[in-house]
């Protein structure tokens, strides 16, 4: 195999590429400043200096990205104020829901072990059905239970709250992940991230 020499070309790998004007500059400075504002705003809810939430704590929280207040996302709102969440609560007497924990579904979808189980299988992974059976098998198996049930807990709240996302991810409110991991609580043999934004 051959191999060409540099030639003094080794810098045209990008000549072809458009620069930046400084319309697309301005947008993305403006862009970058709003998201280190955000992240500064959710940093200062993980040390507790902020927020003072009904149902949630910092305590079981990994990361910054897990600090919303489910009265902050748009989908949490919904969900609570659903005309048919609302007509059930008034059947049966309940107060409006002030978190998305004391939603109608919520126990059913993230909490019930069996719900959880029986509901692993309908969700779809990135993989292929050979790999999905092995990673179910691994999971099951290998990995403690609680670990397993959360992940399902996690999809299940998002099912619960968005529908279908596709391939989007979202995080889920403080309270939510409080919920669950008191419910299914993170072993110390497990390491554990948090939500991870990988939207970049």
């Amino acid at each position: 195999m051959e191999f060409l020499a540099d030639n003094g070309c080794s810098g045209i790998a990008y000549a072809d590429e458009p620069l930046a004007d400084e319309a697309w500059l301005e947008t993305y400075h403006k862009e970058e400043q709003e998201r280190l504002e955000v992240e500064e705003k959710l940093v200062k809810k993980l040390s507790g200096s902020v927020y003072k939430w009904g149902n949630c704590s910092v305590e079981l929280l990994h990361n910054s990205y897990e600090c919303c207040c489910c009265s902050e996302l748009e989908g949490c709102e919904e969900a609570m104020h659903n005309e048919e969440v609302l007509e059930d609560q008034k059947a049966a007497d309940i107060p409006a829901t002030k978190c998305i924990t004391q939603h109608p579904g919520f126990n059913c979808f993230c909490l019930q072990k069996q719900s959880l189980k029986m509901s692993a299988d309908g969700y779809k992974t990135k993989k292929i059905v050979k790999d999905k059976i092995i990673l179910y098998w691994h999971l099951i198996n290998c990995c403690p239970v609680s670990g397993f049930l959360r992940s399902v807990s996690y999809r299940g709240f998002t099912r619960m709250v968005y529908r279908f996302l596709g391939n989007k991810r979202i995080p889920l409110p403080a309270c939510a992940y409080t919920a669950i991991r008191k419910t299914f609580p993170v072993s110390e043999k497990e390491e554990v991230t948090g939500y991870i934004d990988e939207s970049d």
